[in-house]
């Protein structure tokens, strides 16, 4: 009796203190804030993140770790931290309801305040401020130097004294007036006050180890002439020096690793388009490297592209490109000119491809080499090959690589991505054809004596001995896949990839779960590294330096782990036997990154009911410590828990999948049931859904906060029938549920879905009226025309979607006619009885809006109950916030009319 009074007793006070809870809404969305920015100094002494709230004022925050307090500077953000920690420049942003009103007042952007910036340095007890900043920047390594430039180009103008006239004395002729170009510019290093400020400058450079700072600055003499200078200012001996003055002006300045050369481009030339000679300097003196006999005729140097000194300083990489021409002088007004675009069928990329590109083809540069010891320039990329080209090993490789895509670009419209890649001597120049037609990434061994490639004509992967051009299958004698065994699309599945090399010539793929470890001289047999597929763990290479050209198996190395039955993430360390988890977490990893000379880690975890904070350990993950609470509010709003259920559909697949319950969920309860769905979600399990206006979908929490269920189904498809696929797999959940579950209300269900997740909500509405209502963004409607359609926003045809991608047709408009209709809601509207609403906005760049509008007018013309949406200059998935809110509240209302009875929006 007791016993039972005191469940009682407990059932009525959760029903009391869930009842106090808030519900998520509209109004609530301000409230929750998002880390971002996160860093940590090189050394691992400090660490620095931001926490801003969706509307309003955010904060920089500054940490030495672990117990360590925390320092908070309002407004503060985009940090650069020096790598020693001593220092640390960051904006102050204007407060954000001073931005509202002058906006409120519709005072144009350029008149808005300018944003502050300030520098913190360890021992300081006070910020060093500057007002009206444009940029900054921190020197790369042990080097607290930093540059400022500010917006008021009259910070550090000279006053002129004023002399006493002299009516006696002739007139002097005025002095030729001198207009500076660029912007009011510091150099600054707090740790000992040295500075330098110069009045304008057009551009900067910081070497490595701040020992040395290079700007220029470009002048015009009498509205005619163009004068440039380049200054060089030795921090160590704090002296300036002037290494270039001549007519013209000077852009992109770098410096070498070991700081004794700097480069340069400068142009005598006037007029819009000019040609630029590199210049450096070095040991005192000034040198042109490059001879224009050198290059090809009509071309040069290419400005666009800043060069640079390979790691060692022997060679200088720099891009070259057909010299571009001013436009004759128009004869023509403007009136008698045509303007068309002419398509023609034999080009390789579409009209709005090219036209896109304008810009990109206009600077495209084709990398070339100096070697400085041979003094011997070296052209790489090639223009006829259409490769731009790259180097290896910080430019200290024997080869470059080249790829072109010219002979493939026609098929980019219905069949795919296609690369010829070349390998090319840096020493000579040579060429050498490595491999036609691939079709996912390669790589190139880091000092360039190895190409891999996945062939999808034997599904191995290949190397190719670059010096004798042999070429091998590597997993061919593997009893393993590397090519994605779950992938359910037309087109040859894509590989798993690569973890890297080693030095001794191996190379490290990957198949589902496994690292293999492959020795390309057939030294000894493949060794399958981590082995652990019976387990379910999938493993990772953590690859902790950005720098690091290979793995090292002598040492430990870690690795990131995620388990396909549990969902949970771990990371591991390798070691000569075996691999083990040194951290494990029913989460999903968000970021994690080791300071550069440190064992120091930062990172973050999500669960559904926990916001993934930051926290800091070290790469033993013995403790782990939070170090900021950015949503400690979550507890006063009644949120949801999250569980993984599966189930067999219709057809006997095995599927997964989530459903998301309310926090104060109660058995003996009838709730409503919203689907969302895409593709695959299963592995999200861990997904923390914070409040905040959505682009396109809904989220959980914020439906399982105000008494939904909310179902998430994984879909597998088969080829040429993904409206079948996805309602074998999506209603067979739901009819899972319904029965399995007294308290999941069949009566209210609905659907949700954007842009493929759409298409599927605008279809499942035609082949079924088991859900009371539907909301569909960006739907592909009729495959018939979309097919012919372009995605405006990369200019690409929409062909290879339907054929080889996520559409999965699988054949053309012609020959599959028949599926096509099939797969196609437009044709089957008579049966819908959904009501349904649909947003589908005009400046759509991947979905054409027309889309929405061929099925809106159609459920018009049949007198079937739908609304569409268009956010007026909007894209595929909302970008603008305002709007986004507006979908947020309208989706709300929408499905609570239809699902808890609400009054009609």
């Amino acid at each position: 009796m007791q016993r039972f009074i005191a469940v009682f007793i407990f059932a009525i006070f959760a029903h009391v203190y869930y009842g106090q809870k808030k519900k998520i809404d509209a109004s609530s969305y301000d409230e929750w804030n998002h880390i971002k920015n996160e860093q940590i100094s090189d050394n691992g002494t400090r660490i620095t993140f931001e926490i801003n709230p969706i509307a309003g004022d955010g904060a920089l925050y500054i940490s030495s770790g672990a117990g360590a307090e925390v320092k908070n500077i309002p407004r503060g953000k985009s940090a650069q931290v020096s790598s020693d920690g001593n220092t640390i420049i960051f904006k102050i942003s204007q407060p954000y309801d001073t931005i509202r009103a002058l906006k409120i007042k519709k005072v144009k952007k350029a008149k808005f305040p300018k944003d502050s910036a300030a520098i913190w340095h360890n021992g300081m007890d006070t910020l060093i401020r500057f007002d009206k900043v444009d940029s900054y920047s921190i020197a790369e390594e042990k080097s607290s130097w930093t540059a400022i430039v500010f917006d008021d180009n009259d910070r550090f103008k000279a006053v002129e004294k004023k002399k006493k006239k002299c009516f006696l004395r002739k007139k002097k002729p005025a002095p030729p007036k001198i207009t500076e170009q660029g912007k009011a510019t510091l150099f600054l290093n707090p740790e000992t006050g040295q500075r330098l400020a110069i009045e304008k400058a057009d551009a900067y450079a910081i070497s490595r180890l701040g020992n040395k700072i290079a700007y220029i600055r470009n002048s015009v003499i009498s509205d005619s002439l163009d004068s440039a200078s380049v200054y060089l200012y030795d921090t160590k001996l704090d002296s300036v020096v002037r290494v270039f003055h001549r007519e013209g002006s000077a852009k992109n300045l770098f410096f070498d690793e070991a700081e004794k050369s700097l480069g340069f481009m400068a142009s005598a030339d006037t007029g819009e388009n000019k040609n630029y000679t590199l210049y450096v300097f070095d040991n005192k003196r000034i040198t042109q490297p490059i001879q224009s006999d050198w290059l090809e005729e009509g071309w040069g140097i290419n400005d666009a592209h800043e060069p640079y000194f390979s790691k060692s300083g022997e060679r200088l990489f720099l891009y070259t490109s057909p010299l571009k021409k001013d436009d004759p002088k128009d004869t023509i007004p403007a009136d008698e000119k045509a303007q068309l675009d002419v398509w023609n069928y034999k080009d390789g990329r579409l009209q709005p491809q090219q036209l896109l590109s304008v810009k990109r083809d206009r600077n495209k540069g084709y990398l070339a080499v100096w070697n400085r010891e041979e003094n011997k320039f070296i052209q790489i990329g090639s223009a006829t090959l259409g490769f731009e080209g790259f180097s290896q090993m910080d430019g200290n490789g024997n080869f470059c690589l080249g790829s072109t895509q010219l002979p493939y670009e026609r098929l980019m419209s219905w069949e795919g991505w296609f690369s010829d890649y070349y390998r090319i001597s840096v020493a000579t120049g040579e060429q050498k054809l490595l491999a036609k037609k691939v079709q996912y990434r390669p790589y190139f061994s880091p000092e360039g004596m190895w190409f891999a490639y996945f062939s999808q004509a034997d599904t191995t992967w290949h190397a190719v001995n670059c010096e004798t051009l042999e070429d091998k299958s590597i997993t061919a004698g593997i009893k393993a896949r590397f090519d994605n065994e779950d992938d359910d699309h037309p087109m040859a599945p894509n590989p798993y990839g690569i973890a890297g090399w080693t030095k001794d010539g191996d190379i490290i793929v990957y198949d589902k779960f496994n690292a293999w470890r492959i020795n390309l001289k057939n030294e000894f047999p493949p060794q399958n590294l981590t082995r652990t597929r019976s387990s379910g763990w999938e493993y990772r290479y953590w690859k902790q330096d950005p720098e690091e050209h290979y793995i090292d198996l002598k040492d430990v190395t870690f690795w990131e782990g995620f388990n396909h039955t549990t969902k949970a993430i771990a990371i591991a360390e390798l070691g000569r036997q075996s691999i083990r988890n040194i951290y494990r977490a029913d989460a999903q990893m968000n970021t994690l990154i080791k300071a550069k000379h440190s064992d120091k880690v930062i990172f973050r975890t999500q669960r559904f009911e926990t916001y993934p904070d930051l926290k800091v350990t070290t790469t033993a993950f013995a403790e782990v410590t939070p170090i900021s609470e950015a949503n400690p509010q979550q507890g006063d709003y009644n949120w949801g828990t999250v569980e993984l259920i599966s189930w067999k559909s219709f057809k006997g697949l095995q599927l997964e999948g989530l459903l998301y319950k309310p926090e104060n969920f109660d058995s003996e309860k009838k709730y409503p049931l919203m689907v969302y769905f895409y593709e695959k979600n299963s592995h999200n399990l861990h997904r923390h859904f914070a409040p905040r206006p959505t682009a396109s979908i809904i989220y959980p929490s914020e439906y399982t906060s105000n008494g939904y269920l909310v179902f998430i189904p994984d879909i597998k498809y088969i080829d040429g029938h993904p409206a079948k696929s996805a309602y074998d797999c999506i209603v067979s959940g739901t009819d899972f549920l319904t029965k399995k579950f007294s308290w999941v209300d069949s009566s209210k269900m609905a659907l949700q879905g954007q842009s493929w997740g759409g298409y599927q909500t605008a279809m499942l509405i035609t082949m079924t009226n088991k859900y009371k209502c539907a909301m569909a963004g960006a739907p592909v409607s009729n495959m018939t025309s979309a097919y012919g359609g372009i995605r405006w926003g990369s200019g690409l045809s929409r062909m290879f979607q339907y054929e080889q991608t996520q559409t999965r047709l699988g054949g053309n408009l012609w020959d599959s006619l028949n599926v096509y209709i099939e797969n196609s809601p437009i044709f089957y509207v008579p049966k819908i009885e959904t009501p349904i609403l649909i947003m589908h906005n005009d400046n759509d760049g991947a979905v054409p809006w027309y889309q929405g509008i061929e099925y809106f007018v159609s459920l018009r013309r049949l007198n079937k109950p739908a609304w569409l949406l268009n956010y007026n200059g909007d894209q595929h998935n909302l970008r603008k916030k305002a709007n986004m809110r507006d979908l947020s509240i309208r989706m709300r209302q929408f499905f609570d009319h239809y699902l808890l009875d609400k009054p009609q929006p």
